[in-house]
């Protein structure tokens, strides 16, 4: 908070925020399990059934203990017998599926000269959004919500809902565009989805809205709280926003809605 009023009543201080004085830490990133597909862990699940007569329950059980000793990570596993139909039965896989059955291929990203051909069904894209975080936010539980996320990452969803931000800005709504970026953020509540998130070149994107859209306060104010949930406890989000350029563009967002209070509070996060 102290941090956020000196800043406000201070804007010179905005100039210093370049690449070089937001960079992230150098410190290298934790060594990483290695990932076991959900096919495998059925595999090991089925195993126990038919060798050891256990039940379903027991054989999940097992195989999380032998991941555990062998340093796999189940960050991404549906943690049930036969978890390839368990995980198409969540709602944020079905949500996922939804949503992404109503995004067309090749929508530019927004501020390009390319302009979109396909046909865009508006009120359905908002159905789904509205199905995904939905589906967020039933979850209460915190270690069933990073799961149930890395989950819906490992099947598509994070980079859909990037990509759901460009369909929705391509309608020209704007009251959609801020609920898909809201979606978006709801995805990023893990730290596999933030991997997703890097791999799928978010930053650009980002920077793209924060640039394109920087006179409409509700699109810039939802755009920072995506770039901040990015890169919590995520050195590579933080350095691929340096990288894309949004210090300078937050810069921008700042000079213009300093004075709107959630605009303001969003900049300072996502600083």
């Amino acid at each position: 908070f102290v941090c956020a009023v000196i800043l406000k009543n201070n804007p010179t201080l905005m100039a210093v925020l370049d690449a070089e004085t937001l960079a992230p830490a150098t410190t290298p990133p934790p060594a990483r399990l290695s990932k076991i597909s959900q096919e495998d862990f059925d595999a090991m699940v089925q195993e126990s059934i038919d060798t050891f007569d256990m039940e379903p329950e027991e054989a999940v059980e097992s195989a999380l203990e032998e991941c555990a000793m062998q340093k796999r990570d189940v960050s991404a596993i549906c943690k049930k017998a036969d978890g390839v139909n368990a995980r198409e039965a969540l709602p944020i896989v079905v949500a996922f599926r939804k949503l992404d059955a109503q995004l067309p291929k090749g929508v530019p990203l927004p501020g390009t000269t390319e302009q979109t051909t396909h046909e865009l069904d508006a009120a359905k894209i908002a159905e789904a959004i509205d199905d995904v975080r939905s589906a967020i936010t039933a979850c209460s539980d915190d270690d069933e919500r990073a799961n149930m996320l890395c989950i819906a990452a490992d099947v598509g969803l994070t980079g859909c809902a990037l990509y759901a931000c460009r369909c929705a800005a391509a309608t020209a709504d704007s009251a959609l565009l801020v609920n898909a970026l809201h979606a978006l953020k709801d995805c990023l509540g893990a730290q596999m989805p933030r991997d997703v998130f890097v791999h799928c070149k978010g930053s650009i994107e980002l920077c793209a809205y924060l640039t394109t859209y920087a006179d409409d306060v509700q699109v810039a104010t939802a755009t920072c709280v995506v770039v901040e949930a990015a890169a919590s406890k995520h050195e590579a989000s933080k350095d691929a926003h340096v990288k894309a350029g949004i210090p300078t563009a937050l810069v921008g967002i700042f000079e213009k809605h300093a004075d709107d209070d959630a605009a303001f509070l969003a900049f300072v996060g996502a600083v």
